[in-house]
C-alpha cells in the first residue's frame, strides 16, 4: 500500500515478486502467477527490462513446475533478448538453462545441449558456482542420454570438484550412500568409470532432483527482512528471482 501511494512501482513490482516466490516456493502456483502477472504489467509501464525479463522467467518456471512445457518456453524466449539487452548476463545464463532444460524435458536431446552449452561459459564468467555446478550436471545427464559416456563423467567430476571447492555439507554423507540411490539412470548397467563419477556426485543428489535446480537452475536468492521489500541492489543490481 505505501509503494502504491507514492507511485513506486518498482518497488511495488519487487514485493509482487516476493509474493509470487513464496506462494511458489508454498506449492500454490496460480497465487504465484497471479502476483507474477501483476509484476510483469508494472515493469512494463515503467519499462523496467531487467525486471520484466526477471518476471517473465519466474513465470516460466512456474509453468514448467506444472508441466505445460511449451507456455514456459514461450515466457523464456520472451526474457532471454531483454536480459542480454540489458547485460544481465546472470539472468541470460539462467534462461538459456531453462530453455535447455524445456527441450531436455521434451526428449531433445540435441537443442538441450546447444542451450546448456551456451549456458555453462557465461555462469563461468560471472562466478556462478552454483549455477555452473548445475549446468554441468545437466549436461552430464544429457551425454547419458546421448551415450557419450566419457562426457557425462568428466561433467560429474566436475561437479563434485565444485562440491568440494564450496564444501557442501551433504558430500561425506552421501558419498557412502550406494550408487543405485541416486537416481532413474542407474538403474540400467553402466561402466565403471561412470558408476565412481555417479557415487561422488552423489553429493548434490538431492538438490538436482528437485526443481530448484532441475527446472530454476538457480541458487536460492536473499531473504527480504523482515518487512522490507527485496531491492534490486540486495540481489547484485538484479531483481528478486525465485530460487
Amino acid at each position: 500500500p505505501l509503494q502504491r501511494q507514492v507511485g513506486d512501482k518498482v518497488g511495488e513490482a519487487t514485493t509482487l515478486n516476493n509474493i509470487g516466490r513464496v506462494y511458489a516456493h508454498l506449492g500454490g502456483k496460480e497465487q504465484a502467477l497471479e502476483y507474477y502477472e501483476q509484476a510483469l504489467l508494472l515493469c512494463r509501464q515503467v519499462m523496467a527490462k531487467a525486471g520484466e525479463a526477471i518476471t517473465l522467467n519466474n513465470i516460466g518456471v512456474v509453468y514448467a513446475t506444472l508441466g505445460e512445457r511449451q507456455q514456459a518456453l514461450e515466457y523464456y524466449e520472451q526474457a532471454l533478448p531483454l536480459s542480454r539487452q540489458v547485460g544481465d548476463r546472470v539472468n541470460e545464463a539462467r534462461l538459456l538453462n531453462n530453455i535447455g532444460r524445456v527441450y531436455d524435458d521434451l526428449g531433445e536431446k540435441q537443442q538441450a545441449l546447444a542451450y546448456y552449452e551456451q549456458a555453462l561459459p557465461i555462469r563461468r564468467q560471472v562466478g556462478d558456482r552454483w549455477g555452473e555446478r548445475v549446468t554441468r550436471y545437466n549436461l552430464a545427464m544429457v551425454y547419458v542420454a546421448l551415450g557419450n559416456l566419457d562426457a557425462a563423467v568428466a561433467e560429474l567430476e566436475q561437479v563434485v570438484a565444485i562440491d568440494e571447492a564450496v564444501g557442501h555439507p551433504d558430500l561425506e554423507s552421501d558419498r557412502a550412500r550406494p550408487v543405485m540411490s541416486f537416481g532413474p539412470i542407474t538403474q540400467h548397467p553402466l561402466p565403471s568409470a561412470l558408476q565412481r563419477a555417479l557415487c561422488g556426485a552423489a553429493a548434490i543428489r538431492r538438490v538436482v532432483w528437485s526443481w530448484t535446480v532441475r527446472v530454476a537452475g538457480c541458487a536460492s536468492p536473499p531473504q527480504p527482512a523482515a518487512g522490507r521489500a527485496l531491492s534490486p541492489s540486495a540481489t547484485g543490481g538484479r531483481w528478486p528471482v525465485r530460487g
